[in-house]
Order: C-alpha cells, then sequence, then structure tokens
C-alpha cells in the first residue's frame, strides 16, 4: 500500500510567529537598556568634564592671586569670623585694594541673604563674567568698576538666581535643576548647604575621623548627578560621609551617583569597594 507524505504549506506555524516575536522583543528590550545606560553614561562624563575644566579655573585662580576662594561669604556682621576670612583673602589677592566693610557691605547688599554668597554662589562670583562677579580692579574688585575675572565661561542658560540676591549659582546641563556647590579647604568643618528639595550637599571625608577631609589642602566641587539629588545632611559629628568607602551615604542612595573633583571622572557609586 503506498502511503503519500503530507507536504508542510508554505510560511511559518503560529507557534514558531510567537517565539519569532517573543525573541525581538527581548532584543528590542536588550537594546533599549544598552541605550539608556550609553546615554545615562554620556551624561554623567558631561558633568564630570565640567567639573574637571571648573577645577582648572579654580587653580588657575590660585595661580594668579595665590590663594583658593572662600566658599562663603557673609558680610551680615562685619567682625564675624566669615568677613574677616573674605577680607584676609582680599587682601592676599588683591594686596592694593581699598575695600571697607561699607563699600563690601554695599556691594554685596546690607541686609541678609544680600550680603551672603553661599556655596552655590562663590564661583559665579569669583571666576565668572556675571555683572556682579569679582573686577580686574586692584582697588576695588568688588565694589568698582571694570571687567570681571572671567576665568571660566559659564553658560549663560545655566546661572540663576532662585534667591534673588543678584549672585549667581552654576547648574549643569545634566542634573535636574541642581547648583554645582564648591568648598574651600578653610570651611570644611562649617559648611554644608541646602538647596530646597534637592537635600544637603557638604564637604566628603578620607574616613570617619574628625577633619580627615578628602582634598584637605585644597577644595571640593560637587554635582548631585543625575537624579538631582545631594542626599542627607550630617546629622551627627559621627555621621560623616566618607569617600570612597561609602559610609554614611544616604540610605535611600541619593548621594551614589554624585560626581566630584575627587572621584576620577566618575559618579561615587562606580568606585564604591
Amino acid at each position: 500500500m503506498n502511503s503519500h507524505l503530507r507536504k508542510r504549506p508554505g510560511g511559518f506555524t503560529l507557534v514558531e510567529l510567537l517565539v519569532v516575536i517573543t525573541i525581538i522583543t527581548i532584543l528590542a528590550g536588550l537594546t533599549t537598556v544598552g541605550i539608556g545606560a550609553a546615554i545615562r553614561s554620556a551624561h554623567k562624563a558631561a558633568i564630570a568634564l565640567e567639573i574637571n575644566e571648573l577645577s582648572r579655573a579654580v587653580e588657575a585662580y590660585y595661580t594668579k592671586f595665590g590663594d583658593y576662594f572662600p566658599a562663603t561669604v557673609n558680610l551680615t556682621n562685619p567682625s564675624s569670623a566669615n568677613a574677616i576670612a573674605f577680607n584676609k583673602h582680599l587682601r592676599k589677592a588683591f594686596r592694593n585694594h581699598t575695600e571697607t566693610p561699607t563699600s563690601l557691605t554695599a556691594a554685596l547688599g546690607n541686609t541678609s541673604p544680600g550680603a551672603t554668597l553661599d556655596a552655590a554662589e562663590t564661583m559665579v562670583f569669583f571666576l565668572g563674567q556675571a555683572p556682579t562677579s569679582l573686577k580686574l580692579n586692584p582697588k576695588l574688585p568688588v565694589s568698582g568698576a571694570g571687567n570681571p575675572i572671567a576665568l571660566f565661561t559659564f553658560n549663560e542658560t545655566r546661572i540663576l538666581d532662585p534667591d534673588g540676591d543678584g549672585f549667581f549659582s552654576y547648574y549643569p546641563k545634566y542634573g535636574d535643576g541642581t547648583f554645582l556647590a564648591y568648598f574651600d579647604h578653610s570651611s570644611y568643618a562649617v559648611t554644608s548647604f541646602t538647596q530646597s528639595g534637592k537635600g544637603t550637599v557638604s564637604p566628603y571625608f578620607k574616613s570617619n575621623t574628625a577633619n580627615d577631609f578628602i582634598n584637605p589642602e585644597t577644595y571640593q566641587i560637587i554635582s548631585a548627578g543625575l537624579d538631582g539629588q545631594f542626599g542627607h545632611v550630617q546629622a551627627s559629628p559621627n555621621d560623616r560621609k566618607v569617600f570612597p568607602s561609602g559610609i554614611n551615604y544616604d540610605p535611600d542612595g541619593e548621594d551614589n551617583d554624585n560626581i566630584a573633583n575627587f572621584s576620577e571622572g566618575r559618579a561615587l557609586e562606580d568606585l564604591l569597594p
């Protein structure tokens, strides 16, 4: 008895089509994840590059004036330690200056917060080209006329004055609306700064030991990273944020993607042990 083999019709079966569709969906998902990771890496690299360029400008300022500029300036009380430190810096940077407490407070504003430059504003003030930036005027670098020092060209669309005091903070392009913060070594122990809704930024330590700061003789520049969150405030003397171990970082991970001038061009999380 002859048997005839049934020929398989052309094309794919329903099961085969479902398998192919599933594979394509998985591959598409992997591609999307890969592209997203690449974009995230590129944005982090852009922040790190800008911090590196700012560090060059800070070093150029140091070379020119023999001192790192202070992280905060508060002239509401001319006899305060902060005001005295600022005047000391001016005497070192501009040996022939004739600024007085009166001229300084008039230039910087005579009521709080007008007389205060904070950790978000000092880089634009000392390095930038804003109308209120430090001037190339040997006698009146703060209150006088003249061109700004302009050691760094800040993107004018990203220098903002959210508190309306006439002094500007700088915001990286990829940072979810969070400023860059600067701390000089002389103020590490007493300086932190809070941006509403963005957490509190403060200098990082090398160990959980008092005064054992990263960059103990220079400065720290810190970005909140892509999530736009600096992390929590140091709640106690033993709540020091230690780099690179990650000790006392924010429990929600908000410190992890912060980027700093000491993090080798990477986010802090990329250097966790």
